[in-house]
């Protein structure tokens, strides 16, 4: 498939290979090592909250119980961003890369079609990332979950309430 940025200029059309790879991976990798810091610094709080009870010799199991649901929610929450942004994004690396390895050969019209369809399917979910955040935060969090509904039960009360309903 002819991009119009490669009829243009070769260099250019390894730079917008380039680019797309690294937008991709660079976010990714960042969104890994966040999230194993996070995972590391949770275990090494709940083990100075463990230490810190036993050597005062007061047991407060009650405030640890939250603050560990809590980590296990801010956890899921992260786990399951970075797999949205994973799904969403690696097919279009894998398309970018397959394009510029494949840019000299010749192809037939049906193979063009074929990659202009999957260009299609796999940039769309590029845009579709930015969408989905406040979705996988609301199904992920039950805190999230709930202040959620209860906006929707005040929002859905005053416009009753306007209408006269």
């Amino acid at each position: 498939m002819s991009r119009c940025y490669t009829l243009l200029n070769i260099t250019y059309g390894v730079f917008f290979s380039i680019y797309n790879v690294l937008s991709v991976i660079i976010p990714l990798l960042i969104m890994i090592f966040s999230s194993l810091l996070i995972l590391v610094n949770i275990r090494r709080s709940r083990r100075r909250i463990q230490t810190e009870s036993i050597v005062s010799n007061v047991l407060q199991p009650k405030q640890t119980k939250p603050n560990q649901s809590m980590d296990m929610q801010f956890l899921r929450l992260i786990l399951v961003q970075s797999l949205t942004f994973a799904i969403l994004n690696l097919a279009f690396v894998g398309n970018v890369l397959y394009d510029f390895i494949t840019n000299k050969q010749v192809k037939s019209s049906n193979q063009q079609a074929i990659e202009v369809f999957v260009y299609g399917v796999t940039i769309h979910p590029l845009y579709l990332f930015s969408a989905t955040t406040f979705l996988t935060y609301t199904l992920t969090s039950i805190i999230l979950r709930q202040q959620f509904v209860l906006i929707l039960q005040r929002f859905t009360r005053t416009a009753f309430r306007c209408f006269g309903i």
